[in-house]
Formats: C-alpha cells, structure tokens, sequence
C-alpha cells in the first residue's frame, strides 16, 4: 500500500550527471563538468584554457589530461588521475635514482619518460656547497640577494631555491663562474621582501654528473619602524631616612606631525614683537613733538629778537672765511 509513496519520492529526486571517462574538451562547460581525460588532446596543447598552472600529458597518441605539476627530484612521476589535480611522485626503479634531472613535470609532457631521469650511481662524490654568511636579515621593501658558492668539477646544469621544505621550489637560481678554478656562485634575489619572506632556505645544485643539497641557512625579514622610540619612565626608591631619589627610565614618544606648508607661529614670541614695537612707535611720537615744540619756541625768540636764520648762517659763514 506505500509502493506509490516511494515511486513519487524516487521521481523527485533529482538525478545529477556524472562527467564522462574520456571524451572531447568543451570549451561551453565548467571545470567539473568536463571529462576525466580528454580525447582528442586539449587545442594547441594549451591547459590554462581549462584550468590555469595545469600542462599537458599523454596518456596515449590520442588522449591526455591537464595536471598541475610538481618538483621532481628523487625520483620520477606519474600523470595526475583527474583533470586539474596533480601529478604523482614515483620512486625510481630498484638500484636506480634521479641524480642529475631535477625539474617540473610539466616540462615532460609524456610522464612515461620520467623512468629516464633515473640512473645508476655512477660514484662521483657530491658537490661543495655553501653560504656566504650564515644568516641573512633585512627589512620589508629592502631588497636582499643570498649568495651560495658551489665547488664543482664540471658545468653547472641548474640551481633552484626551496623554502621550509616546501614541495616547490621558490625559483631558479642565477649561476655564473667566479675567478677561482671548478668555483662557481649561485644568486637568488629577494626585491620586496615582506615578513612572509622569513624561513629556512636551501638550494638544489646540478652539474653533468650529480644533484646536491646545500646545508640550510636563515633569512629574516623585520617590520619597519613606524616611529622612533626614545623611553623615559619614572622610578621612585628611598634609601633610609633619606630622601627620595628619582632615577629615569626610557618610555615610549611619539615624534610630533610635520606638515612642510603649514606655518606655525608661537603667540608668545608675537606678543613680545607687537609690544616693543608699540613701545617703539610711542618713543618715536613723544620725539617727534618735543622736536616740533623746540623749533617753534626757538622761532619766536629769534623773531623777538628781529634775528632772521638767514642773517644766522650768513653770518656763520663770514667768520669761517
């Protein structure tokens, strides 16, 4: 009696698709809705129009997937299972060993070949690598280059950077010969540091014949100093009887702002420059009117006296010649 029940609960279900196995890419779908394995190979060989940082593997002459590649340098790979995952690290085969091919497995686009970058021990003794200061320190912004020096018999072939044991490397190092016979330096800049800069660093060195691994070594990176610091803090101690004594600590001040096209002017100082010049401006009027009463008083005595200022220096002259 519940069967018409279920038949209606069974049809309301909703039925999703599941991608197919193999088939052609379709530029109109999703990521998710594309096939395991593309048949025939992807346009022009080109992943990013899938996914992006994917590249191309074969399966076979006619199909392969996208996969985001990884650092091979022990061993060999494996093609990822799905479109946009990874690739898989492989050992080499018994008795054999990646000595002198690391590289991205995105630089092979057939996996089956990786079974090449595994050899046998052809017994040469590992490269001399080391730092030129044992640890390296800056602050954010300041660019900062790390120098190794390598010890090497034949040419150098490659040179990456890692950082804290990262799968990846950070990137390929610069590699030129010094002035020194079989010695080579190596060089990884850093332009704008930031403190997610800061960890342990080595390098992985290839030469013709073998890879080697440089002893770890430290960057640090520092914040900037925001503002300058002096401290001044106050500490009160008694001694006996005696009185109180004051010492000093440091404690934090903050600098004052600046602003280049503000003026700023103390009213002090222009209260003091308002008040001698009114002083000087009533000296100069008290002056100014003595010497006007002087020469009026000094005109009537003349002018009783019926003596005329010309007849003055007339007479003046007269004398002196």
């Amino acid at each position: 009696m519940y069967w018409p029940w279920s038949l209606i609960l069974l049809l309301e279900v909703p039925f999703s698709p599941v991608s197919p196995s193999i088939g052609p890419f379709d530029p109109g779908k999703s990521i998710d809705d594309q096939p395991q394995t593309f048949s025939p190979p992807i346009p022009n060989l080109d992943c990013s129009i899938y996914n992006s940082r994917t590249y191309w593997h074969y399966i076979n002459s006619s199909s392969g997937r996208c996969c985001r590649q990884i650092f091979v340098h022990s061993g060999m790979f494996a093609i990822c299972e799905n479109n946009g995952e990874s690739d898989k690290p492989m050992d080499c085969p018994s008795g054999l060993h990646n000595w002198k091919n690391p590289s991205y497995s995105g630089h092979t686009q057939w996996p089956i070949d990786s079974k090449y970058f595994c050899s046998q021990d052809e017994g040469v003794s590992p490269l001399n690598i080391s730092w030129t200061k044992s640890n390296y320190t800056t602050e954010e912004g300041r660019a900062i280059t790390l120098y190794g020096e390598v010890g090497s018999t034949s040419e150098l072939v490659s040179a990456y950077m890692f950082r804290n044991g990262d799968d990846l490397p950070v990137g390929e190092m610069i590699y030129r010969k010094t002035g020194v016979t079989n010695k080579w330096y190596t060089e990884h800049s850093v332009r704008h540091p930031t403190v997610r800069d800061s960890g342990v660093y080595r390098i992985l060195v290839t030469n013709n014949q073998i890879s080697s691994w440089s002893p770890n070594v430290t960057l640090t990176v520092f914040t900037k100093k925001s503002t300058t610091t002096a401290k001044t803090s106050e500490v009160t101690t008694t001694r006996g009887d005696a009185l109180p004594i004051t010492t000093y600590k440091s404690t934090t001040i903050s600098p004052l702002p600046f602003s280049p096209h503000k003026q700023v002017t103390l009213d002090t100082s222009e209260a003091e420059v308002n008040g001698l010049s009114g002083y000087f401006v009533t000296f100069l009027s008290i002056g100014i009117c003595l010497l006007f009463v002087f020469l009026v008083l000094l005109h009537e005595i003349l002018a009783a006296k019926n003596i005329k200022v010309y007849n003055i220096f007339t007479r003046i002259f007269r004398r002196e010649k």
